[in-house]
């Protein structure tokens, strides 16, 4: 109870973090919004982006001063944490020092950890570079961000539909541990996790092709720099308003957004019901299973991380519900807020990069095992002499204490 009052703590400083952090761009995006120029109203890259005629008019908005600073130092710190927390994570649950409940469990974590990686990879070409390039002066002559962006945007979103997925995988594999767990022997298999590794992997691409025809890259000239030079243009499947409703609406707000945190926000309740009455039923117990308390505080450890997914995934479906209003609700213009999607827009990016990155922060707190491994594994195997004149690695330190005390 007391690690889910924990939980529960923390998960209302994020959303006031949040709240804070969305009020202040949005006044700052208020008192600037009579600056910006009119956007593209058929839903072409200039709404994302905020585009200006030139990127010297824009340096002094305090919003795009908030924007460099989250794309261009959080962004780069989530990434390069996340990134050796992800490798940490694979070796670690790669290994038998560290006991991760069943083989479909352990699978699924280190493809987690994999498509984290994958996805922290292309953040600051998603991110960081398209800030330098739009929003600041460093790189004039850069033609690199509009020559990747449309092959790094299906990618991230092919990464992003994989994760969600992967997510509701891992609650489902849980629930199954947890709730039975006489048949979760033979249902939470290495082999029955691979098939539903491949058929998600699979069915994210699939329903991403689309987003590979939607941007190309034009030579156009530019009135700021006086050259031509490479820019990013929406396709006409991007300027149709039937692809636009149809599937950027409808079919990836069901299947991206709705329908998996749907099911997500149902596993979640329904297993910390079924952890809760376990816990009770344990205490019962004069004697406890140290197997049934190693699955317990497993199953804690991933519902913080579904939580925490939950929560940052939460931004970027609302900004998706912002554009959805804007292409199926002609009166919307009306009641738009440019202030309002640019600050969704950049939090959630953010956001999207923060649950990749914290899992394995999550693992390091709240699981004695997996901390002494990382420490035995960042330490590199150093020895330690005693004065008898033996010597024992810190990796064999870390194996017998793991052995001998609790997760």
């Amino acid at each position: 109870m007391g690690r889910a009052r924990d939980l529960k703590s923390w998960s209302l400083i994020f959303c006031y973090v949040l709240f804070e952090v969305i009020t202040h761009s949005k006044g700052v995006m208020d008192a600037i919004t009579e600056t910006l120029p009119s956007l593209n109203s058929s839903g072409s890259l200039n709404f994302t982006f905020l585009n200006f005629t030139c990127a010297e008019s824009v340096l002094l908005t305090s919003v795009l001063g908030f924007r460099r600073y989250a794309n261009l130092i959080v962004v780069p710190l989530l990434v390069t944490v996340g990134l050796v927390g992800n490798v940490l994570i694979i070796v670690v649950v790669s290994g038998n020092h560290v006991p991760f409940g069943f083989p479909s469990t352990k699978l699924f974590v280190r493809v987690l950890a994999l498509a984290d990686i994958f996805y922290l990879l292309g953040s600051p070409f998603f991110q960081t570079l398209r800030t330098l390039h739009y929003d600041t002066t460093w790189i004039p002559k850069s033609q690199l961000f509009p020559l990747i962006y449309p092959f790094v945007w299906p990618y991230m979103a092919s990464v992003q539909t994989l994760e969600t997925w992967l997510m509701v995988a891992i609650t489902a594999d849980r629930y199954v541990a947890v709730s039975r767990p006489f048949k979760s022997v033979f249902l939470c298999t290495a082999k029955r996790a691979a098939i539903q590794v491949g058929a998600i992997s699979v069915a994210s691409a699939a329903f991403n092709i689309p987003h590979w025809l939607e941007f190309k890259t034009k030579l156009e000239f530019n009135a700021c720099t006086g050259r031509l030079q490479n820019e990013v243009m929406d396709t006409a499947l991007f300027r149709n308003s039937t692809y636009l409703i149809s599937y950027w609406s409808v079919m990836t707000l069901l299947f991206r957004f709705a329908l998996p945190l749907g099911i997500l926000c149902v596993l979640t309740s329904k297993l910390i019901s079924t952890v809760r009455a376990a816990a009770i039923t344990r205490s019962e117990l004069v004697v406890q299973s140290g197997t049934s308390s190693a699955e317990g505080q497993i199953t804690r450890v991933l519902l913080s991380v579904v939580v925490l997914f939950l929560l940052c995934e939460s931004t970027e479906f609302v900004m998706h519900i912002l554009l959805t209003l804007r292409w199926v609700w002609p009166a919307y213009a009306k009641f738009e807020d440019i202030g309002v999607q640019a600050s969704f827009n950049t939090v959630g990016n953010v956001a999207l990069v923060l649950s990749a990155s914290a899992n394995f922060i999550m693992y390091l707190v709240f699981m004695k095992k997996f901390r002494v491994q990382c420490i035995a594994i960042v330490r590199c195997g150093k020895q330690k002499n005693y004065a008898d004149g033996t010597t024992v690695s810190v990796v064999q330190m870390a194996s017998s204490a793991t052995s001998t005390s609790e997760i």
